[in-house]
């Protein structure tokens, strides 16, 4: 499976959630993307709960990490339509 093997695009921000009770992935593969030297990953980890319920199990550590995540990077964005 190609989530074995992760490699971040490079200057890409990424939010990752990830529950450590998740079957189908495994909470270590979220761990090593989010590890990569240089990447520019942010991992919240949830409370356990099956794939794809972290809203569900979290909901407001959910949307912190999501609006966190949107407010830091929002500048790279705009900085990108300014100058690209």
């Amino acid at each position: 499976m190609r989530w074995m093997r992760p490699t971040p695009p490079a200057g890409l921000p990424i939010l990752l959630v990830h529950s450590s009770g998740d079957r189908d992935v495994p909470l270590e593969v979220s761990r090593r993307f989010a590890a990569v030297p240089g990447a520019a990953v942010t991992l919240v980890e949830i409370a356990p709960c099956p794939h794809g319920m972290e809203l569900n199990r979290e909901p407001q550590l959910f949307h912190g990490a999501i609006s966190r995540f949107l407010s830091r990077n929002a500048a790279l964005s705009t900085a990108s339509k300014v100058h690209g």
